[in-house]
């Protein structure tokens, strides 16, 4: 039996159940003791998704687990556990696996979707033209794109060589954070990585110069957390994961690789943009680096 519910009270015709924490997570009630004697339940995280979505037992009126507590919660993706009544009072454990033998599942998509993410990469861009919005709000529209050219290679991006070429974000409200992917190439001059004027008074970063609305900001550079250096600390024509995430909300387009006034860009390959209406947590930010790990040759983090 797969449960998709948050509460199920265990039926008198199942012994082992599959349970399903990939959306919510799950209370399961054990039968009366009193009424089970010898009955053996087993349970299973099915999805390996319990250490995100907990799974708890609960006893019923006055029985117990293992004569202790009337309740316990189980976080072992993968894991599973087994009860036996002993007909008095309490549920008996006789099983429990911590999931270590069976490997993590597989990423397949973005853990967490960014509201706003424009995506150069070779699937996701035509090559020319403005770039849409494949981010889960579709009310946040497609940004402008003025660029030097498109290279369709894996993983797919596009050049921007300074002067007047950059990428314009649509406005998004409750900004708190940005990941950009980006090869920078030339910082000569006046460099800006972005700028979040006019919506963010004071919102620019280049020539590792930062506006006030970056204080208390949190800066990783391939999840390392490092003072805010950018763009000139990562001018060495790598590929790097750059993850900005603000002290508070803003409402802002953001100008990428350029300044609000669009006359003072950089010499930079952007594959990635995405904002967050959330300020990502470092797992998440592991996260997001991870699924993009193998198309830009990284060692995945854990």
């Amino acid at each position: 039996m797969t449960s998709r519910f948050s509460t199920i009270t265990i039926p008198d015709n199942v012994s082992i159940v599959l349970v399903d924490t990939r959306n919510v997570q799950e209370v399961l009630y054990l039968p009366v003791v009193s009424t089970n004697q010898g009955r053996l339940l087993f349970f299973k995280d099915y999805y390996g998704t319990s250490s995100n979505s907990t799974i708890t037992f609960s006893t019923i009126g006055r029985d117990l687990i293992d004569d202790y507590n009337f309740r316990y919660t189980f976080s072992n993706s993968f894991g599973s556990m087994a009860f036996i009544s002993d007909g008095g009072i309490s549920w008996r454990t006789t099983n429990l696996y911590d999931g270590s033998l069976t490997p993590a599942a597989a990423v397949i998509g973005l853990t967490l979707n960014p509201a706003l993410r424009y995506s150069f990469l070779s699937a996701n861009y035509s090559g020319s033209g403005n770039v849409t919005n494949i981010g889960s709000n579709s009310a946040i529209g497609s940004g402008t794109v003025i660029r030097n050219s498109y290279t369709s290679t894996s993983p797919g991006f596009i050049t921007n060589v300074r002067a007047g070429q950059y990428v314009l974000g649509a406005s998004v409200t409750n900004l708190r954070t940005i990941i950009m992917i980006t090869r920078i190439r030339d910082t000569t001059g006046p460099s800006y990585f972005l700028d979040g004027r006019p919506g963010m008074g004071n919102g620019w970063i280049y020539d590792n110069v930062f506006g006030s609305d970056w204080n208390s900001s949190t800066y990783y550079r391939d999840c390392v957390s490092l003072s805010l250096q950018l763009p000139g600390g990562a001018n060495d024509s790598q590929w790097h994961h750059n993850t900005l995430i603000t002290a508070s909300a803003y409402t802002s387009g953001i100008t990428f690789a350029n300044r609000f006034s669009q006359n003072e860009g950089m010499g930079c390959d952007i594959a990635e943009i995405m904002v967050f209406t959330q300020a990502l947590t470092l797992q998440q930010v592991k996260d997001n680096f991870n699924f993009f790990a193998s198309r830009f040759g990284w060692t995945p983090v854990a």
